[in-house]
């Protein structure tokens, strides 16, 4: 949307998943998203398909604005989505992969050298030999005889997985005639 019309501004929210970026006309709040000439939600308006979309406008004008009152004072972006046509029957289908990996994964330490490089720093600081785990926790976290006050897990192995997989698959079936015109849209992420 940045760069295609004057005034629109989008910025970036971070980088944490889950982030969405902001959206704002001519630097204002929240702009009022109409989709096919309803009211929707900035909700409604982010998770919509983006191959649903036949055309989008933003609205910035006192006279655009004024059929949608106070609430559109911040701007409004205005959704039209696809819809069915005379003519012949169609089937398009859209098919997406995406993989992704890790490029680095840092080397792990597991708990008993972990335990030692922590009684290392405390010697070193002048702590004394066992100032962080005692020759008693030492032994047990060397034998793992009690894994759950000591745990020797391995998180990145159990939480990350070597390969992403993404596949998006998108069909649209539209079904047209002289008196009535149709569209499906069937998605799958």
């Amino acid at each position: 949307m940045q760069g295609r019309a004057a005034g629109v501004i989008v910025q970036n929210q971070g980088g944490e998943p889950g982030s969405t970026p902001k959206i704002s006309i001519r630097g204002g709040s929240t702009p009022t998203y109409v989709i096919d000439g309803v009211v929707a939600s900035e909700w409604d308006f982010k998770t919509l398909n983006p191959n649903d979309i036949e055309s989008m406008s933003i609205l910035k004008d006192a006279a655009s604005l004024a059929v949608y009152g106070s609430r559109a004072a911040d701007g409004i972006v205005q959704i039209k989505t696809k819809e069915g046509r005379k003519g012949k029957t169609s089937i398009v289908y859209s098919f997406n992969a995406q993989y992704s990996q890790p490029t680095y994964m840092p080397d792990k330490i597991d708990a008993y050298t972990y335990a030692s490089v922590q009684n290392q720093a405390g010697l070193y600081d002048g702590s004394g030999e066992y100032s962080a785990y005692s020759q008693e926790e030492m032994e047990i976290i060397r034998n793992q005889s009690d894994p759950y006050k000591y745990p020797n897990t391995d998180w990145y192995n159990i939480a990350l997985k070597k390969l992403c997989t993404r596949i998006s698959s998108f069909t649209f079936n539209k079904r047209q005639s002289e008196k009535s015109k149709l569209l499906h849209i069937i998605g799958y992420i």
